[in-house]
């Protein structure tokens, strides 16, 4: 089974009341999409907001989301992602801060690793999430942090960022990732 590369754009301009949201809308939304979107328009705080979750047969379990929630908005808070004035505007949208999100819905009863979520954040403030199959996502995170051009090694940490669900229970899995892109 191949799953089809998709990508998705974040609209963190519109408010909050112009989109609908709904227990449907976001039950069909892939997790970790909804989840971006949760974090980049202001609707979770990890302080403010309680999550909860009903039992489901994809083996993703609350306190799984949670923590893809506090890692998103540590990542990525909104305020940062104002639309920059200037030069910004005149340049190609470069990729400017990058989340690897490993098998988030696969977290159990599964064999091997079948995706990698990238979400990430371009020079213009914008935010965008893509789907891939786990060894095409390594090939597509390599080629952004290498357009990055990050030559400052110490930026390293707050360009990138990797996130595996600790139910996965791969506790290589993190260091395997870096090792790939690097």
């Amino acid at each position: 089974m191949s799953l089809k590369h998709r990508k998705h754009h974040i609209a963190p301009e519109l408010p909050n009341y112009m989109i609908p949201l709904t227990l449907t809308h976001m039950a069909l939304c892939p997790v970790v999409r909804a989840a971006t979107w949760l974090v980049i328009n202001g609707l979770y705080d990890f302080y403010l907001t309680k999550v909860e979750m009903p039992s489901n047969p994809s083996g993703l379990n609350v306190n799984d989301l949670i923590e893809l929630l506090k890692h998103l908005q540590g990542t990525f808070r909104p305020a940062v992602h104002k639309i920059k004035m200037g030069t910004n505007l005149l340049e190609d949208a470069k990729c400017d801060r990058i989340m690897i999100v490993a098998d988030m819905e696969e977290t159990s009863g599964s064999k091997g690793r079948a995706t990698i979520d990238l979400v990430f954040s371009n020079i213009w403030g914008e935010m965008l999430t893509e789907e891939y199959p786990f060894q095409e996502g390594l090939s597509v995170a390599k080629e952004y942090m290498t357009a990055m051009d990050v030559s400052n090694y110490h930026e390293l940490p707050s360009k990138l960022k990797i996130h595996v669900p600790k139910s996965s229970q791969e506790t290589n899995l993190k260091k395997s990732i870096y090792q790939a892109i690097f």
